[in-house]
Protein backbone atom coordinates (compact mmCIF):
# COMPACT_ATOMS: atom_id res chain seq x y z
CA UNK A 1 0.00 0.00 0.00
CA UNK A 2 2.59 2.53 0.97
CA UNK A 3 4.23 1.50 -2.35
CA UNK A 4 1.39 2.73 -4.27
CA UNK A 5 0.77 5.92 -2.32
CA UNK A 6 4.28 6.34 -2.95
CA UNK A 7 4.12 5.78 -6.83
CA UNK A 8 0.87 7.94 -7.22
CA UNK A 9 2.12 10.68 -5.11
CA UNK A 10 5.60 10.98 -7.99
CA UNK A 11 3.00 11.15 -10.56
CA UNK A 12 1.01 13.69 -9.33
CA UNK A 13 3.78 16.49 -8.40
CA UNK A 14 5.22 14.86 -11.92
CA UNK A 15 2.01 16.56 -13.56
CA UNK A 16 2.17 20.30 -11.78
CA UNK A 17 6.25 20.02 -12.31
CA UNK A 18 7.45 23.00 -14.50
CA UNK A 19 8.74 21.56 -17.87
CA UNK A 20 12.66 22.05 -19.23
CA UNK A 21 12.75 22.62 -23.05
CA UNK A 22 16.33 22.95 -24.28
CA UNK A 23 17.38 24.85 -27.19
CA UNK A 24 19.48 22.56 -29.45
CA UNK A 25 19.06 24.55 -32.82
CA UNK A 26 18.73 21.29 -34.70
CA UNK A 27 16.84 22.59 -37.51
CA UNK A 28 16.01 26.57 -39.15
CA UNK A 29 17.76 28.52 -36.05
CA UNK A 30 13.63 29.70 -35.34
CA UNK A 31 12.06 29.45 -32.24
CA UNK A 32 8.53 28.59 -33.21
CA UNK A 33 10.28 25.09 -34.70
CA UNK A 34 9.69 22.19 -32.59
CA UNK A 35 12.93 20.52 -34.19
CA UNK A 36 15.14 22.74 -32.52
CA UNK A 37 14.01 22.48 -28.94
CA UNK A 38 14.39 19.10 -26.59
CA UNK A 39 12.01 17.86 -25.99
CA UNK A 40 10.26 18.23 -29.43
CA UNK A 41 8.13 21.21 -28.45
CA UNK A 42 7.91 24.95 -28.76
CA UNK A 43 8.34 26.51 -25.20
CA UNK A 44 5.09 28.04 -23.65
CA UNK A 45 4.31 29.60 -20.16
CA UNK A 46 5.12 27.21 -18.14
CA UNK A 47 8.26 25.82 -19.33
CA UNK A 48 11.65 26.73 -18.00
CA UNK A 49 14.04 27.35 -21.34
CA UNK A 50 17.74 26.57 -21.20
CA UNK A 51 20.41 28.01 -23.75
CA UNK A 52 23.44 25.59 -22.69
CA UNK A 53 25.51 26.58 -25.73
CA UNK A 54 25.66 29.46 -28.32
CA UNK A 55 22.76 30.52 -30.59
CA UNK A 56 21.32 32.76 -32.88
CA UNK A 57 17.89 32.33 -32.67
CA UNK A 58 14.89 34.13 -35.00
CA UNK A 59 11.50 34.93 -33.99
CA UNK A 60 8.38 35.70 -36.14
CA UNK A 61 5.71 37.66 -34.54
CA UNK A 62 2.64 37.61 -35.76
CA UNK A 63 0.61 40.62 -34.28
CA UNK A 64 -1.24 40.00 -31.76
CA UNK A 65 0.41 37.08 -31.11
CA UNK A 66 2.37 36.69 -27.35
CA UNK A 67 4.62 34.27 -26.16
CA UNK A 68 5.28 33.79 -22.43
CA UNK A 69 7.80 31.54 -20.91
CA UNK A 70 8.33 30.51 -17.04
CA UNK A 71 12.08 31.72 -17.21
CA UNK A 72 14.83 31.89 -19.19
CA UNK A 73 18.84 30.59 -18.33
CA UNK A 74 21.86 30.88 -20.24
CA UNK A 75 24.44 29.03 -19.04
CA UNK A 76 27.78 30.89 -18.63
CA UNK A 77 29.35 29.12 -21.49
CA UNK A 78 26.71 30.45 -24.00
CA UNK A 79 25.58 33.63 -25.64
CA UNK A 80 21.94 33.52 -27.32
CA UNK A 81 21.37 36.39 -30.04
CA UNK A 82 17.82 36.97 -30.37
CA UNK A 83 16.48 38.25 -33.61
CA UNK A 84 12.68 39.39 -33.52
CA UNK A 85 10.57 40.37 -36.55
CA UNK A 86 7.15 41.58 -36.36
CA UNK A 87 4.84 40.42 -39.33
CA UNK A 88 1.61 42.17 -39.39
CA UNK A 89 2.19 45.47 -37.59
CA UNK A 90 2.02 45.99 -34.16
CA UNK A 91 5.21 46.71 -31.54
CA UNK A 92 7.52 44.74 -29.94
CA UNK A 93 8.46 44.70 -26.43
CA UNK A 94 9.72 42.63 -23.51
CA UNK A 95 8.30 42.52 -20.47
CA UNK A 96 10.01 41.14 -17.48
CA UNK A 97 7.47 40.14 -14.60
CA UNK A 98 8.16 40.48 -10.64
CA UNK A 99 12.11 40.38 -9.85
CA UNK A 100 13.30 39.54 -13.11
CA UNK A 101 16.47 41.44 -14.16
CA UNK A 102 17.51 42.50 -17.62
CA UNK A 103 21.24 42.70 -18.00
CA UNK A 104 23.00 44.04 -20.79
CA UNK A 105 26.65 43.94 -21.55
CA UNK A 106 28.99 44.40 -24.56
CA UNK A 107 31.42 41.22 -25.57
CA UNK A 108 35.45 41.51 -24.37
Amino acid sequence: MKRFVLILLVMVFTLFADAQITWNGGATGNWNNAANWFPTTIPTSTDDVIFNTSAVVNMDVFSPTTYAINSLHITSNATVELNVTQVGGGTRRLQLMSTSTLTKRTSS
